[in-house]
């Protein structure tokens, strides 16, 4: 009996883990098919994109998460309903974006827009299953999108050399294998819970959305800076320095984003534990980060080499400099976590405004020319992050000191 709970206590988290490896494995794939131009047009929409996906949520996923812990699944349809509604129109928009502004990369850019929107509705039946504890369908939507993608593309890259790869064509399999595990995804939980979408009068979509935002602005707020402070480089790279640059940084941006989430994935899982001892646990991560550090400094043309076409060497000094922002930001994120936690979702919008603004404003004034330049306003902004979340701790307990 302990053994099967103990079973079923860390399917998910290594479910989790499982499924980004893959993931990582999937970038490599596609950084190996693709042409350097077609990877960074590819790392360009996905920040477009990713930015956007945040308006398209619309806060819905929060609630119908809380709606499910609850076991409340009455408004959950009209949830998913009016999320679904927004995410079409936001994906217009992203269209008239793209056919304005990057007219080539329109196709390109529609369908990852769809592949982010059918992904994050599995996203969604994975939260009611979570919420519900049906780990089954939790687990199953967690890792069959990731294999998917793997499957299809090593099975052409490794089984049928002619195929000629392109940017749109590895974007339309990414769709396929979300549009199954939708499918499957959909007929499991159906045994539970049949989620569907509801065309209701648009008095009522409208309704919902203004109900949204009210329940979760703050964390959409937050969610929306934090996610174009870490997509702002990309986004200025390409529009400033030659396309092979933006990939030599995106590479390097991926390893970096693997290692944070390594981080990032450890105070979620273990945070109750870690409040308890935070000053302790912040000293001995401190120290692993400075390791970390260390280690990418002087393997990073290795680590190149190895996971790289030869195309992308250069990039080992990106991830090199790239590096020392993982201190700050694994130190950052912890106390995002921990304002999450407590309900502090605004604090975290207002605090993630002052990196924000300092980057843009350093992007707009120095406008660098080098590539160097950009990743040392990278690590820079993150140093300022850590640095404002440190003075607003510093601030709160001076607050509670005085008032004792």
């Amino acid at each position: 009996m302990q053994k099967k709970y103990a079973i079923k206590t860390i399917l998910i988290p290594a479910a989790e883990v499982f499924a980004k490896l893959i993931a990582f494995v999937n970038i490599l794939l596609m950084i190996r098919v693709l042409s350097i131009d077609d990877y960074a047009d590819y790392s360009y929409i996905v920040s477009i994109v990713l930015w956007a996906s945040v308006v398209m949520d619309g806060g819905f996923s929060n609630l119908i998460f809380n709606e499910s812990l609850r076991n409340q699944l009455q408004k959950i349809n009209l949830y998913f309903s009016a999320r679904f509604f927004l995410s079409i129109i936001v994906i217009i928009f992203i269209a008239v974006f793209f056919i304005g502004v990057k007219p080539l990369l329109t196709i390109p850019g529609i369908l990852f827009s769809i592949v982010i929107l059918v992904t994050s509705s599995s996203s969604i039946i994975k939260m009611i299953a979570r919420g519900l504890e049906i780990k089954k369908v939790d687990a199953t939507v967690i890792l069959t999108e990731p294999l998917l993608r793997f499957i299809m593309v090593a099975s052409l890259y490794f089984g049928y050399a002619a195929f000629e790869w392109t940017l749109w064509k590895i974007l339309l399999i990414y769709l396929i294998a979300s549009i199954i595990t939708i499918i499957i995804s959909y007929n499991y939980l159906k045994q539970y819970f049949k989620l569907e979408v509801h065309f209701e009068k648009l008095r009522v979509i409208g309704k919902n959305l203004v109900l949204a935002f009210k329940a979760s602005k703050y964390y959409l707020l937050y969610y929306f800076i934090f996610v174009g402070l870490s997509r702002m480089d990309i986004l200025v790279i390409e529009a400033n320095l030659p396309k092979h640059e933006l990939a030599f940084f995106s590479s390097s941006y991926t390893i970096f984003t693997v290692v944070l989430l390594f981080f990032m994935s450890f105070n979620t899982s273990h945070f109750k534990k870690i409040i308890k001892q935070e000053s302790v646990y912040i000293k001995y991560m401190f120290l692993v980060l400075i390791g970390v550090v260390i280690f990418f400094y002087f393997s990073s043309d290795f680590i190149f080499e190895l996971l790289f076409p030869e195309s992308y060497y250069s990039g080992a000094i990106v991830l090199k400099r790239i590096m020392f922002a993982i201190i700050p930001s694994a130190l950052s994120g912890f106390f995002i976590v921990k304002n999450n936690y407590f309900h502090r979702s605004k604090i975290n919008f207002i605090i993630l405004l002052i990196p924000f603004f300092i980057k843009l404003i350093l992007y707009l004034l120095l406008q660098p020319k080098a590539l160097e330049q950009y990743t040392n306003i990278f690590v820079f902004s993150e140093l300022i992050l850590f640095l404002s979340f440190v003075f607003y701790e510093w601030f709160i307990k001076k607050s509670i000191t005085s008032k004792v």
